[in-house]
């Protein structure tokens, strides 16, 4: 039984009752193989439970038919100011070399 419950936890919830009625049969049995058993089955039981799976394999959540100049975070563009400052920085270096 402890094979059985090796799927995803969405499955086990439907047979809750029954896992839980086992485990309450079982958990304080003295014999070395059945607290075997029943330990494993209560390990898969949890860890069907607690794993996250992910719905997506990707780490963006735009969509990747965009063209690369919307999708990329830094934009390679030249705003007006920047360049005005740059302008002005040359020709004060132009002045003062006078």
């Amino acid at each position: 039984m402890c094979q059985v419950v090796r799927c995803d936890g969405q499955c086990l919830l439907v047979y809750k009752t029954e896992i839980l009625t086992v485990l309450k049969l079982t958990l304080h049995v003295v014999c070395k193989d059945v607290l075997t058993l029943s330990c494993m089955l209560l390990k898969h039981v949890l860890k069907a439970l607690t794993l996250v799976y992910a719905s997506e394999y990707r780490s963006c959540t735009t969509d990747w038919d965009l063209p690369l100049s919307q999708v990329l975070p830094i934009r390679v563009s030249t705003p007006a100011h920047l360049v005005q400052c740059c302008l002005i920085s040359s020709a004060n270096s132009t002045v003062g070399d006078r």
